[in-house]
């Protein structure tokens, strides 16, 4: 991987750490949805060569990968209800390297 980022995705990714990947997509999803309480939240796929991660909390599954968007690479984090509720699927860019909010998407 040519790219700098920090120090818990070069872990996670560069090492293969496990432990370290459910940080980094626990950080995502909290930085995606700030309002958002996901309880019970696991690692469910991580593919640390692809930069794609698969998560579920108690009633969400999420991705999370990296993508890039008009020429900039950015974390893209996927949220899908899987239990009962009416939540719409949210879809949110985080900034690379700082993993800040960037944009929603559709």
């Amino acid at each position: 991987m040519n790219f700098t980022m920090n120090a818990t995705a070069k872990k996670a990714f560069e090492l293969g750490c496990v432990e370290s990947a459910t940080t980094f997509a626990q950080t995502c999803v909290k930085n995606a949805f700030p309002t958002f309480n996901f309880r019970e939240f696991t690692l469910t796929r991580f593919l640390p060569h692809n930069l794609y991660l698969e998560a579920r909390s108690l009633n969400h599954q999420f991705v999370i990968k990296s993508v890039t968007v008009n020429k900039i690479k950015v974390w893209e984090v996927y949220c899908h209800r899987v239990s009962m509720g009416a939540s719409p699927d949210k879809q949110v860019l985080l900034d690379y390297e700082s993993l800040e909010f960037a944009t929603y998407t559709n």
